[in-house]
């Protein structure tokens, strides 16, 4: 787990020096500290990659690769047979293709587990699918996940209905999947800093529940599949929503202005703040 301190939109704006900058300042600001944040997290990355000569520096401890919180373990005990303890089960649910996770560590108390030694990682579709009558989903109780780069791509439908999840950090990911967090309502930090592209209806009717403020970080993200963000979302609280693209997406849109995707946001959200990078 990146430990990284990073402060929200309602915490950011409150600073003694940002508050009284004008509104699009404010907003202007916060991006160019999520850029530092995001450079942070990519150092942070490359401290833990093999080094040249053999030499391999010192990874956290009480920390994996990827770490998965869960609410409680009633799902995952139900779907895997060989018990939560179990890598095996684990990355069979999990990995479509990619080198497995090759150790896992428990920690009962807080219903996390740590998986470690994975890479080039495929999430199969509906890994996470949190409707618990589709016996390939381990999402039903899932709070988060957050990966330090060994997952590159999210399958389809890969956390679908996961409407307890509310924090999304897949630092490695390049591609989301079609309808991958569609029903996720309760998502409120979704941090994606390499992802290219997003499927058809990739976060569908998401964010609707979620407590406020919401952080949606894209900076490369080009491509957005048809009604990507549609659904509507429907947040009109001010600054409700911070939402991180990069600046050609202002350019790429159907009649050549903003995304067409982006434009769903700004119609349904009077509360969100779209910040170009």
């Amino acid at each position: 787990m990146i430990q990284i301190n990073e402060l929200h939109w309602g915490q950011f704006s409150q600073l003694p020096n940002i508050k009284r900058l004008p509104l699009h300042e404010q907003a202007r600001q916060y991006s160019i500290y999520l850029e530092q944040i995001a450079q942070e997290r990519l150092m942070y990355f490359n401290l833990l990659q093999p080094m040249g000569g053999g030499a391999t520096p010192p990874t956290p401890a009480s920390s994996g690769d990827l770490t998965i919180t869960f609410s409680d373990f009633a799902t995952v005990d139900l779907f895997l047979t060989n018990g939560v303890e179990n890598l095996a089960d684990w990355n069979d649910r999990l990995v479509l293709t990619g080198n497995p996770y090759t150790s896992i560590s428990v920690d009962e108390a807080t219903y996390t587990i740590y998986l470690g030694g994975g890479s080039n990682v495929v999430l199969k579709d509906n890994a996470f699918n949190g409707i618990l009558e589709n016996p390939t989903g381990l999402g039903e109780d899932l709070l988060s996940i957050q990966d330090n780069g060994t997952i590159i791509e999210v399958g389809a439908q890969t956390f679908y209905y996961c409407q307890k999840l509310t924090l999304v950090e897949l630092l490695g990911a390049t591609t989301i999947g079609d309808s991958a967090f569609q029903n996720c309502t309760e998502l409120q930090y979704v941090y994606l800093p390499n992802v290219t592209s997003v499927g058809a209806s990739g976060f569908i009717y998401a964010f609707n529940d979620a407590t406020l403020p919401i952080t949606l970080y894209l900076p490369l993200c080009t491509f957005l599949g048809a009604a990507a963000f549609n659904g509507p979302i429907n947040i009109d609280t001010p600054n409700g929503l911070i939402a991180t693209f990069p600046i050609v997406m202002q350019t790429n849109g159907s009649g050549g202005g903003v995304n067409d995707e982006i434009q769903q946001i700004i119609a349904y959200s009077d509360g969100a703040v779209i910040n170009y990078v």
